[in-house]
C-alpha cells in the first residue's frame, strides 16, 4: 500500500461532495417513493431518513475524489534546462 496525505482542503471539499450526494440521493429516495405509490408523508419520512445517513457518511466524498481523479502514469523526470531568451526584432 502506498501512503497517501489528504490535506484540509481536500477534507472539506470531500465534505461538501459527501454532502452533496446526501442531498441528491434523498431528493432521489423521495421520488422514488411517491412513484412507488408511497403517501407523501411516507416518502418524505424514507427521505428524512436518507439524508442524515448520507451526511454523515460524507468519508465516501473523499473515497470517491480520491477514485474519481485521473491517476498519471509515472514517467522519468528529464533534466530542466532554461529555455534561451527569444529576440524578435521590431520594425520601427
Amino acid at each position: 500500500m502506498t501512503n497517501t496525505q489528504s490535506h484540509l482542503e481536500d477534507v472539506r471539499r470531500a465534505i461538501r461532495l459527501g454532502a452533496g450526494l446526501a442531498v441528491a440521493g434523498s431528493v432521489i429516495v423521495l421520488l422514488a417513493g411517491i412513484a412507488a405509490g408511497l403517501s407523501a408523508a411516507a416518502a418524505l419520512g424514507l427521505a428524512t431518513l436518507a439524508l442524515p445517513t448520507g451526511v454523515l457518511s460524507g468519508g465516501f466524498g473523499l473515497a470517491i475524489r480520491a477514485t474519481a481523479s485521473p491517476t498519471r502514469p509515472s514517467r522519468p523526470v528529464a533534466p530542466v534546462r532554461p529555455a534561451p531568451s527569444l529576440r524578435i526584432p521590431q520594425p520601427r
